[in-house]
């Protein structure tokens, strides 16, 4: 009976953190979104199929070697392998090569999430979409020696793989969708959203509009601003604004929108601007890398968002005081989440005189031990708590116990429970 519930427990595990995969790339954790982006996903067959397999390889893995539950089911773990996955299935062809490379791709992908992860963790930075590059290149650079790899063409002739899949009544339900009458700004933005997930359709983009729209109306508008802003400064310089829809390009736009203006920062009218500023600079950026990584045939894809973001966040870290361009404090991975518990807590909560604390671990630990114990937490210690860190079977170490790495409590990050204060900047006028 035990077996069979912890079998049913990885099950849940593994699908949970699958579905939340697709959704995390918008910053999001809604199952109906996660769900509507899959399907989106297999309009393109074989890369939404690949992108399938890369994540639930990732999510398997790191899951049978314990990784952080909390973090895998959120999809943090996999969402860059369902990104490698999608992009190899856009570029190549199925095969026994093809799926070999695949997973070792995958393999490097999580080995780069994890330690990023933890590596910019540590300064409360995310790692976003570069293990995807990064492991993107190690397979596309070396491609051309891989002679038993071959490019695909599907991805110019989509129209042939819609009729692969469904028919002639897929064809043409594709093609009236194709033809609706857009003006050259609507369909430009449509094909950026499309382009997230390397494809360069009409109604790919509308789908992820209408899911983003029914799932956060802070994060359809903000797609929408990180579009216009991309646009109308590609007007300004008189650059291209057909390349938006260009193999994961407009996501770059897209994504430092989503992250900047509602996921990162508290939504609101500032981080509505910066957003409006920072998208122009992530496209300089974009476009200094397109030139300098070109002749090594190297593809930006989304590193010049992931770039941008990660340096805004840390600048706004070091600032000395907060303004009213506000952190997220605590993440709920929705914007009106973040507003309203943002907004809940400075009401209720300003009056407070104390100090605030917060727990010096990640995770979900037990407290084993708390005041006034029966034989320690006595005296100055009388108002102590223990923590200890439990796994499925409600235990505290592996094997016997008998040594300190059997604890699963051991060698885990010990956090400060809360910002430290220079005394220079609390010393009274007079005193050393």
């Amino acid at each position: 009976m035990k077996a069979k519930r912890l079998i049913e427990s990885i099950e849940e595990n593994i699908l949970i953190s699958t579905l939340n995969s697709y959704s995390i790339i918008f910053f999001l954790d809604n199952k109906l979104f996660s769900f509507g982006i899959l399907v989106v996903t297999f309009l393109n067959f074989y890369a939404g199929l690949s992108g399938l397999i890369a994540t639930l390889a990732a999510v398997t893995i790191a899951n049978s070697m314990g990784f952080d539950k909390i973090q895998l089911r959120k999809g943090l773990y996999s969402f860059n392998s369902l990104l490698l996955g999608l992009g190899m299935g856009t570029f190549f062809d199925p095969g026994l090569v093809y799926f070999g490379l695949l997973l070792l791709a995958v393999l490097i992908t999580l080995i780069l999430s994890v330690t990023l992860g933890g590596w910019l963790g540590k300064h409360g930075l995310p790692h976003l979409s570069i293990p995807f590059v990064i492991g993107f290149w190690l397979i596309v650079l070396p491609s051309s020696t891989f002679v038993n790899l071959g490019l695909t063409q599907r991805n110019i002739y989509w129209i042939n793989e819609a009729y692969s899949v469904g028919g002639s009544h897929l064809v043409n339900f594709l093609q009236s969708i194709e033809s609706l009458s857009f003006n050259k700004m609507a369909d430009t933005y449509l094909r950026s959203l499309s382009s997230i997930f390397f494809q360069n359709n009409i109604l790919s983009g509308l789908l992820i509009s209408i899911l983003l729209l029914i799932s956060s109306r802070i994060a359809f508008s903000l797609s929408f601003i990180g579009f216009l802003s991309a646009y109308l400064f590609a007007s300004f310089i008189g650059s291209d604004t057909t390349g938006f829809s260009y193999y994961n390009i407009g996501a770059n736009y897209i994504m430092t929108a989503l992250a900047i203006g509602g996921f990162f920062l508290i939504p609101s009218r500032k981080s509505y601007l910066w957003t409006f500023l920072l998208v122009p600079l992530t496209s300089l950026v974009l476009l200094f890398l397109t030139k300098l990584l070109g002749g090594i045939q190297l593809p930006v894809f989304s590193l010049p968002s992931s770039i941008v973001v990660i340096l805004f966040v840390y600048f706004l870290m070091l600032r000395k005081s907060h303004s009213s361009l506000v952190l997220v404090p605590i993440q709920h991975y929705s914007p009106e989440k973040n507003l309203y518990s943002y907004m809940n807590n400075k009401s209720r909560l300003s009056q407070l005189l104390y100090f605030p604390f917060h727990l010096p671990f990640w995770g979900e630990w037990v407290v084993s031990q708390g005041h006034e114990g029966k034989f320690t937490h006595k005296g100055d210690w009388r108002y102590a708590y223990d923590f200890m860190l439990l796994d499925e079977e409600m235990k505290t170490f592996t094997s016997n116990g008998l040594r300190c790495e059997n604890y699963h409590s051991y060698n885990k990050p010990v956090l400060a429970p809360a910002d430290g204060i220079a005394g220079c900047d609390r010393a009274r006028p007079g005193r050393r």
